[in-house]
């Protein structure tokens, strides 16, 4: 696996799906690397992301490989 660095606070561009015990979302998100400490097997690391399923602000684990670093200028 190639290695990303994420550190807290970090703004990210999430496009992908994330799993949750029963089902997937499609994700076209940004977020916020909340914590960088990296969970799971070093593939996941914990974000709120901005939207969600029509939900704003929902931390979840989400796969490194699923993260694009963005510039703070992007950011709501």
């Amino acid at each position: 696996m190639r290695k990303k660095f994420f550190t807290n606070g970090d703004i990210v561009h999430i496009d992908g799906d994330i799993e949750f015990d029963d089902y997937n979302v499609r994700v076209d998100t940004m977020a916020v690397v909340v914590d960088d400490k990296p969970k799971t097997g070093d593939t996941q690391l914990m974000c709120c992301l901005d939207e969600i399923d029509g939900d704003h602000h929902v931390n979840v684990f989400v796969d490194v490989e699923d993260l694009l670093r963005c510039n703070p200028q992007y950011r709501d």
